[in-house]
């Protein structure tokens, strides 16, 4: 059903670009128009797959209906749930944190970031692609008791995506970009050797990230993030932004230093991963 999922993004993104042509060039909502764009385009996003659920009733093939089974085993699904949550969470606001820190620099300086932090997220979709792929197949492979192979798939998904380390947006994109204001675009583009290091190691540990949530180690990638981010990166981080002449710079620097540690570290743990005992114990739960 991956497919529909796509057709459905894409009908919200012509969905979100009337919308904000309406709301901003028709009836000049400034701000406050891109903002209520932007929820109505989620809300339409939901709607439609509700409907789709509803009409296509692809959902009998796997679900019989509400029954007391439901209650059953929360603590192993909690367990995983909470962890995978926080992988999310932790590096999301580590992102907001820079954008704080930015914002106390200058409006020079959270221009630039918010730039920076687009090209990231554009970079960033094959790999986080990958990352869902590889969680789901290892999964898949786990559960049917296939340990080499899973083992075999994970080490195929980051040699694949080892050889996406290039960047992907250079200095010419940038200025491009941000073309509406000189200031912010030369900026970003001083940073971007600094940002495309952190992005060249980043994708590689997006997708050790897959592999650790795909044997069920949430927790392990968890605490990962949870030492490399916040014990580490970002005292560092906070440092070179104000006690040096770095400023925005220095925050991509802590953030290159808590991945390339996240990716050493999460690399060590998937190469000495005992895949037959994953395998054994996804058995047990189910």
């Amino acid at each position: 059903l991956v497919i529909v999922n796509v057709w459905i993004g894409v009908a919200a993104n012509g969905i979100n670009a009337l919308l904000h042509f309406m709301l901003l060039d028709v009836w000049h909502l400034g701000l406050n128009g891109s903002a209520l764009a932007l929820m109505l385009s989620y809300v339409s996003m939901f709607v439609m797959t509700l409907v789709y659920i509803i009409i296509s009733k692809t959902y009998t093939a796997t679900w019989g209906g509400w029954s007391s089974q439901c209650l059953h085993n929360w603590g192993a699904f909690i367990r995983l749930s909470l962890p995978g949550m926080f992988m999310i969470s932790l590096e999301t606001w580590f992102f907001e944190i820079g954008t704080i820190l930015a914002g106390v620099l200058g409006t020079r300086d959270l221009g630039a970031q918010s730039v920076l932090i687009q090209i990231d997220n554009l970079y960033l979709v094959i790999p986080s692609g990958m990352q869902i792929a590889c969680a789901i197949h290892l999964g898949q492979c786990l559960g049917a008791n296939k340990p080499a192979r899973a083992q075999l798939s994970a080490w195929i998904c980051l040699v694949f995506i080892s050889y996406y380390q290039t960047y992907a947006y250079t200095k010419y994109v940038v200025s491009i970009w941000g073309s509406l204001c000189r200031e912010v675009a030369d900026l970003a583009a001083d940073l971007m050797p600094e940002v495309g290091t952190y992005m060249a190691f980043a994708s590689l540990t997006i997708v050790c990230k897959g592999v650790l949530s795909g044997a069920g180690r949430q927790a392990m990638a968890c605490a990962v993030l949870l030492i490399t981010y916040y014990v580490i990166a970002l005292p560092i981080s906070v440092c070179l932004v104000f006690l040096t002449d770095l400023g925005l710079e220095g925050y991509w620097i802590g953030m290159t230093i808590a991945t390339i540690l996240g990716l050493s570290v999460s690399l060590a743990i998937v190469y000495r991963t005992d895949w037959p005992r994953h395998a054994d114990e996804v058995a047990v739960h189910t």
